[in-house]
């Protein structure tokens, strides 16, 4: 039973030695520098944890995109998204207000010709273009394209390369403008 134990040791040793020479690699590639052990200690426990959820993540075929270890691998995903989101969106209100405008039971014509209040501009030149339906692929796939999303995951934190599906919730704070299309 002992040898077994000391087995398993042994192997979570070699493991630990394996993943703190990574450790080391990364902080000299990012010119880390922990002046105090306790504060070292610590970035490779979060190290660590961040590794081990990116080689998850990244045997999960079903994802359509793929993490690696980068400049953010020491930090918690917590202190990414206060480090690196500055946007600071309002959270929107579950809670219904009442309308705010008043007397909405005058008359209002059936329609309204919206040209002769001014609304509308004339329609403007479009040249050659405008009846070109073989131009409008190509200057769609030449435009730049954003995807805005909410970057507080750990995906997002690590990610790496793929079409990446993350969470579009009410707190946008990023957006991707190399996009794939």
């Amino acid at each position: 039973m002992l040898g077994a134990w000391s087995s398993g040791a042994t192997s979570r040793t070699l493991q630990d030695a394996s993943i703190y020479g990574r450790y080391e690699q990364w902080l000299t590639r990012y010119g880390r520098v922990y002046n105090d052990v306790n504060v070292k200690e610590t970035r490779f426990k979060i190290f660590k944890e961040n590794v081990a959820f990116i080689e998850s993540s990244n045997k999960d075929a079903n994802k359509p995109y793929k993490l690696s270890v980068n400049q953010f691998a020491d930090l918690t995903n917590e202190e990414f998204k206060v480090s690196r989101n500055g946007f600071k969106g309002h959270e929107c209100s579950t809670k219904t207000t009442s309308f705010k405008y008043e007397n909405v039971t005058a008359s209002l014509p059936a329609t309204m010709d919206w040209r002769k209040k001014g609304a509308v501009t004339p329609v403007k030149d479009q040249g050659q273009c405008g009846s070109n339906d073989k131009a409008l692929p190509q200057a769609i796939a030449n435009q730049l394209v954003s995807d805005c999303i909410d970057a507080g995951g750990e995906d997002f934190m690590s990610y790496k390369s793929g079409v990446f599906k993350g969470v579009r919730g009410l707190a946008i704070d990023h957006c991707v403008s190399t996009y794939w299309l």
